[in-house]
């Protein structure tokens, strides 16, 4: 692959891609190719964060598990699963 990063996604179901893009599935995501140049994207949660960063994934970005009622938490609590 040519490239330094690349971001693949929706990962999981997400409001903002509801009815344009079907989510490909944790396990689909994980059986792609240069996983460790891969960022995941789309419906990434405190949960998923806690199981894809340790299967080897360049990353994940995180939007609609912030924008909640209290970011600050849902900061927090993506930020302690990064640790695990």
């Amino acid at each position: 692959m040519d490239a330094d990063y690349r971001f693949m996604g929706p990962v999981f179901a997400t409001a903002s891609k509801e009815g344009i893009l079907e989510p490909l599935g944790e396990e689909a995501f994980l059986s792609s190719s240069f996983l460790e140049r891969t960022w995941a994207v789309g419906g990434i949660d405190a949960s998923a964060v806690a199981r894809l960063l340790p299967a080897g994934v360049g990353g994940v970005a995180c939007i609609g598990s912030v924008f909640t009622s209290n970011p600050g938490k849902s900061f927090l609590a993506l930020l302690e699963a990064s640790k695990s």
